[in-house]
């Protein structure tokens, strides 16, 4: 009887144990799963779920060849298409064009930054347009050579709130025309000194593609568009060719990465925040149909 006693007593031992340990294990996987997931979407970096906008603004027929955009006040973008230098100040919240500036003529712009009273504008050749006063009559326009060129492909232009210098990406191919240097399988984003006005002849990053491909699983990354974080300063790049984005820390390193569905992002060309960091607008062309502004809200976890 003792010993019967004694044997029923092991099995219920045993098996609340056993159902501590499956139940235990199955918190454990589904935790795993989470930080997983968690992984994906964000990384502690990427902060944004960009399979799902919070709101997607479409555009005026004057902007469906939206080439780039940034954050101007209020709730107003400063938006630029492709075709000719005239500079929109879109309204995001209801995709109003409520001020339009001619500043330029006919040309590939690919990038504007908006400094409190002045505006930049960066066409695919390299040039860069200075705008002092831009939403003035009295605007003073000038316009600076940056050693970049058509074949570097210039498509991204954003202010570097770490170091106060723009940051130009290239597209195409990195290495400077009277350089000696070349940068194989790269794709490059230079610096350039708003105070000095010249363009560093030293790429400040430099991205492998062998990298890319092994990281993301994309063969090419041609980036478009490009915008820093104004709150942690990493470097946010977006690719059209391929649908991608990466983020960048301060040494140049990929520590982050996302996969723009096809269905969300018809043409991704533009991309930037608010000041506080909780909004990400990314941009996209018409392709014969109206463009769009796409806005994120940071997640929380």
């Amino acid at each position: 009887m003792n010993n019967k006693v004694i044997l029923i007593s092991i099995i219920i031992t045993v098996l609340v144990v056993s159902g501590i340990l499956l139940k235990t294990s199955n918190k454990t996987n589904k935790l795993g799963n989470n930080q997983s997931k968690k992984t994906i979407i964000e990384n502690g970096e990427m902060m944004f779920d960009l399979k799902n906008p919070n709101s997607k603004i479409k555009l005026s027929n004057k902007l469906q060849e939206i080439s780039a955009l940034s954050y101007h006040k209020d709730n107003q973008l400063a938006c630029l298409q492709d075709e000719k230098g005239d500079l929109f100040v879109t309204n995001y919240m209801t995709g109003d064009i409520e001020q339009k500036y001619s500043i330029t003529g006919n040309g590939d712009f690919e990038g504007i930054e908006i400094i409190e009273n002045v505006a930049y504008m960066l066409q695919s050749n390299g040039l860069l347009v200075k705008i002092v006063d831009f939403t003035e009559e009295s605007r003073v326009i000038t316009e600076h050579k940056t050693s970049l060129s058509a074949k570097n492909d210039c498509e991204g232009l954003c202010i570097d709130l770490k170091t106060k210098h723009l940051l130009i990406a290239c597209k195409n191919v990195p290495d400077l025309i009277k350089s000696s240097k070349s940068y194989k399988k790269m794709r490059a984003v230079y610096e350039y000194d708003i105070t000095k006005e010249k363009l560093n002849q030293t790429p400040k990053f430099l991205i492998s593609l062998d990298e890319i491909k092994k990281k993301t699983g994309e063969k090419k990354f041609m980036p478009s568009g490009i915008a820093v974080h104004p709150i942690n300063y990493n470097i946010y790049i977006i690719s059209s060719v391929g649908n991608l984005m990466i983020v960048l820390n301060r040494e140049g390193e990929i520590i982050d990465f996302a996969h723009l569905p096809a269905k969300v992002f018809r043409q991704p060309e533009g991309i930037c925040f608010s000041p506080d960091g909780k909004k990400l607008f990314i941009s996209n062309e018409g392709r014969n149909k109206k463009g769009n502004i796409l806005i994120f809200e940071q997640n929380s976890y």
